[in-house]
């Protein structure tokens, strides 16, 4: 897709999303390495130029700032309020779990082979196994990174976190009986309570024994790199929308052409694909038989997808590639998203149409500057980004390993 029309097109998605309480999300530092910005479902994924979403770093980037993306939140009263009981029910076992922690970040849960048994359970018993990490190995400098996202959102209309401003580091210390119950709940009023409610009305699947993987596999992180990656961006936990051609894997739509549909509060996937099974379908909302911009907050119904090759729109009667795939705009049809592998040396970027050509391979896409992946810098050397370095991390313009809840 040429970046020069995706800048055109941006402020339009925006405003539909905006219209539905989507928070739209901006580029990162140099918004990725990866193909030209592509309007691709991930099962809750922004429109975003690169392998990360709009609003976050690069999947790639490692950066000190990954973990302060933000992320839209879930429309109010949308977990069902029987699932309060259950919450409340599992809150003070997990709290005085994550209370008795040895120390070493893996928190105490009982049975824990039930914990993918619903979306709330999940939730509670991660966020306990979270903030029993975050006690054993984070600084306060760490702490308040984890927290940025959702006090990214302050001032929204939108946003569902502002119940919890003041309960949220560093305008609150991090407690360790109360923080289980803080980050559930925040889970909750972000893109999970928006997941639970679709579930709760049989237009998405939970899948418990992905969601004990997660949970399990945050549990057994070790403090630094090893938690960073569980649960920053790209986690199946993170409240950012997934990276481009991934989606939560506890969460599973199957909804084809004739079955209605609503937008889930996970991205802009989320929000034009909604509950619709996006390899074949997408969510059409509108009137007079048209697909309109959706709204966030209104139903349709699932309508076939363009597949590769086929004619698509994002204007006007909208038609909507299948997951994977771009609505290329010189052309209008459906394109594969999928670059080339290119070495170092080799053109990345094509100034003259505005794309990217291929994907580096052990480099980086100088596109401000050659327009050639170029070799990864040392640690120590000067960076922009976290891509460029051979550690994946830039911090304060040099390459270097992350601080990120390094265990004291």
């Amino acid at each position: 897709m040429k970046l020069t029309r995706l800048l055109l097109l941006l402020p339009l998605l925006a405003l539909a999303a905006c219209s539905g309480d989507e928070t739209p999300q901006t580029c990162g530092a140099r918004c990725g390495g990866g193909g030209g910005g592509s309007l691709v479902d991930t099962g809750g994924d922004a429109v975003g130029s690169g392998s990360g979403d709009a609003g976050s770093d690069s999947g790639a980037d490692t950066d000190e700032d990954t973990l302060a993306d933000s992320a839209g939140s879930a429309d109010s009263g949308e977990v069902a309020d029987t699932s309060e009981d259950t919450i409340d029910d599992t809150a003070n076992d997990t709290a005085n779990d994550t209370a008795d922690s040895d120390g070493s970040g893996d928190v105490e849960i009982d049975a824990i082979e039930g914990s993918g048994q619903t979306v709330e359970e999940f939730v509670t018993l991660t966020a306990a196994t979270i903030c029993g990490k975050l006690t054993a190995c984070c600084d306060g400098a760490s702490v308040n990174r984890f927290f940025a996202p959702f006090l990214a959102a302050a001032g929204d209309p939108a946003d569902l976190y502002a119940a919890y401003t003041a309960s949220i580091p560093p305008n609150a210390p991090l407690d360790a009986a109360t923080c289980p119950a803080l980050l559930r709940d925040l889970y909750l009023a972000g893109p999970f309570g928006s997941w639970a409610a679709k579930v709760a009305a049989g237009e998405a699947t939970f899948a418990s024994y992905a969601a004990a993987g997660c949970q399990q596999s945050i549990e057994a992180a070790a403090c630094g790199a090893e938690l960073e990656a569980a649960i920053s961006y790209g986690s199946c936990v993170d409240i950012a929308a997934p990276e481009p051609g991934t989606q939560r894997p506890m969460f599973l739509r199957t909804q084809g052409p004739g079955a209605a549909c609503s937008s889930i509060r996970d991205g802009f996937g989320g929000l034009y694909y909604g509950t619709c099974d996006p390899t074949v379908s997408f969510c059409c909302q509108g009137t007079g038989g048209r697909c309109s911009l959706p709204t966030g907050t209104g139903t349709g119904v699932c309508v076939a997808a363009a597949q590769e090759g086929e004619a698509c729109s994002y204007f006007g009667d909208i038609t909507l590639c299948a997951t994977g795939l771009d609505c290329d705009f010189d052309s209008n049809l459906c394109v594969s998203t999928v670059l080339p592998p290119l070495g170092r040396g080799d053109t990345c970027f094509d100034a003259g149409t505005n794309d990217f050509v291929g994907e580096c391979v052990d480099s980086w896409c100088d596109f401000f500057g050659t327009g050639r992946c170029e070799s990864l810098v040392a640690d120590g050397g000067a960076c922009f980004a976290g891509e460029e370095c051979e550690i994946g991390n830039c911090a304060g313009g040099v390459c270097a390993a992350s601080s990120f809840c390094v265990a004291p």
